[in-house]
């Protein structure tokens, strides 16, 4: 059953996830085409670290599986969010600090795809609850 429930856990975690790269994608080509190339690799880059951190969350979180390693499952939560966090923090630090990209564009890029996170189950058309 830990096992069931940990494949749908990875399979819904992935399908997430390639939700946010389709939609780095699309918000990285609109840009192109509306305001040039600068734009776009900023955008890109927001939404590239934004992807990266909740990808290192989600295997960190879904690393430990079973009803009796329910202390280490919180665990892993913690920790993969904490790797989350001062990923994306370093990683805007260095953008900001060593490349002409960031601002504004990065900035949104990076909320934008968090907050597709959100509308990713709908249209991924798999929430985790029918299959439990």
């Amino acid at each position: 059953m830990a096992s069931e429930t940990t494949n749908i856990l990875k399979h819904t975690a992935n399908r997430l996830l390639l939700v946010q790269l389709l939609f780095v994608f699309a918000i990285s080509t609109i840009s192109l085409l509306a305001w040039g190339g600068h734009v776009c690799i900023s955008v890109f880059i927001g939404g590239s670290i934004c992807l990266l951190g909740n990808w290192v969350f989600a295997c960190k979180a879904l690393a430990t599986t079973g009803a009796s390693a329910a202390k280490d499952i919180m665990k892993g939560f913690y920790r993969g969010e904490f790797r989350k966090i001062i990923l994306t923090l370093a990683l805007m630090i260095i953008i900001f600090k060593y490349t002409p990209f960031g601002g504004a564009a990065m900035l949104f890029a990076y909320i934008a795809t968090q907050l597709s996170f959100w509308v990713a189950p709908f249209l991924t058309n798999q929430p985790a609850a029918r299959h439990a």
